[in-house]
């Protein structure tokens, strides 16, 4: 009677572990098929990112011919980007932090380079810009208010922002960022010139 029972016991215990050994890997495949449907559409995310930052950004080899905007004081004017001159573009805010830190390697860098490359800086907003040049007081020109396809053209995001320029208004080198590490290398190594870097706060 109890062998019976015992045999019984086991026999029952292993049809329920074979359901729950069924049912787990039916769990585990389940999970893998949901993984694998992630993946997917995690490269697919990924692949349209890097699709929508490379059509976002500006590319070597692009060209910008004029610059369209307002004088720091307000008036309307045009610069041409294709009449021969090599040009930098530095494009920043009065208010923006890293703006403010990476003042000292701008003036640096127009210091060395300002016979070479014309400079021209564009403000991306009118507001405190008067106060920043009278305290800065910039040698180079400085506009604002850039007009929508100037904009557009030189797909104007954060700042600072440099852009370099040949004589014919064709992009050389841009660099997104306040000029440390990587960047100043980069930008020491382009214009074969030294830079201070930015200080440690």
């Amino acid at each position: 009677m109890v062998t019976s029972k015992l045999e019984n016991f086991r026999n029952s215990f292993r049809e329920t572990f074979h359901y729950y050994l069924i049912f787990a890997l039916c769990l585990l495949g389940v999970s893998a098929c949901l993984n694998g449907l992630l993946a997917v559409q995690l490269r697919k995310a990924n692949a349209k990112l890097a699709k929508t930052e490379a059509e976002s950004s500006l590319q070597i080899g692009e060209t910008v011919r004029e610059l369209e905007a307002l004088t720091v004081l307000g008036e309307q004017t045009r610069i041409s980007l294709a009449d021969g001159q090599q040009s930098l573009v530095y494009i920043f805010s009065p208010s923006c932090g890293w703006c403010q830190r990476n003042l000292k390697n701008v003036e640096a860098l127009y210091r060395q380079k300002s016979e070479d490359y014309r400079f021209i800086g564009i403000s991306v907003t009118a507001d405190g810009l008067e106060e920043f040049m009278e305290r800065e007081k910039w040698n180079f020109t400085v506009i604002r208010d850039v007009s929508s396809s100037t904009r557009n053209s030189l797909k104007m995001g954060g700042t600072p922002y440099t852009v370099v320029l040949d004589g014919k208004g064709q992009i050389v080198k841009v660099w997104r960022g306040a000029y440390m590490q990587e960047i100043k290398g980069e930008i020491e190594d382009f214009f074969d010139i030294r830079l201070p870097g930015i200080p440690v706060s």
